[in-house]
């Protein structure tokens, strides 16, 4: 299963949410149809920490959570939930409806 299936497939997101995750990975395919993206949005990576998540950080006020990896406390992940129809849903994560301001740093070699 694809990244956008698996999204559509799942009901703890919102519509904008899925609707940003197929409408970024198509432009990407189109810009390069070899390789796309070449990175999942959605962690903002192509690895990502194989034992899951732990909270790190969270705003009540925004409802951002910043979660950072089990195994690899140095990746962490920008998360945005809104309650809708008395349920927390999946607004944003990585890259996907988080304000650049936001989204977690990835370490490159060098910071």
């Amino acid at each position: 299963m694809d990244i956008i299936e698996w999204v559509h497939s799942n009901n703890l997101a919102t519509n904008r949410f899925k609707t940003e995750v197929k409408t970024i990975i198509e432009e990407a395919y189109k810009e390069d149809p070899e390789l796309g993206l070449g990175f999942d949005p959605i962690f903002d990576g192509q690895d990502f920490p194989d034992r899951g998540f732990e909270l790190e950080a969270f705003d009540s006020k925004t409802n951002f959570i910043v979660v950072k990896g089990k195994n690899w406390a140095d990746f962490k992940l920008t998360i945005k939930v809104i309650s809708e129809d008395n349920r927390w849903l999946v607004d944003g994560c990585g890259i996907i409806n988080i304000p650049e301001d936001k989204q977690s740093k990835r370490w490159n070699g060098s910071n």
